[in-house]
């Protein structure tokens, strides 16, 4: 097992491995920044509110009878909604915690 390598940087070889030790390097997905995710994220939840509004509407203007599959999607809109606001709601903490941070 090889301890050290050139220069001062120390380098970890596991037994049979064969060559150097590489740092690990992050894994990027192409397109997979934080904006893209939040945009991603805000067009599924509108996307169910749209759902639900369609189906309210059917339902009351007498196109569609099925009350159950209204409920359920007046219901995966609202809870889709709900997660939303507390994602906003933790990260507006966050960004306060680290403007209120000493510097």
């Amino acid at each position: 097992m090889t301890i050290t390598g050139p220069g001062m940087m120390p380098m970890v070889q596991a037994p049979g491995a064969a060559g150097p030790a590489s740092p690990v390097k992050p894994v990027e997905k192409p397109g997979a920044d934080f904006l893209s995710q939040l945009n991603a994220a805000v067009e599924e939840v509108d996307g169910a509110v749209e759902v639900s509004d369609e189906a309210v509407e059917q339902l009351a203007t007498g196109q569609d009878m099925n009350m159950h599959q209204t409920m359920v999607s007046l219901e995966q809109a609202d809870i889709a909604l709900r997660t939303m606001v507390t994602v906003r709601d933790k990260v507006v903490q966050a960004y306060e915690q680290v403007m209120n941070m000493a510097i």
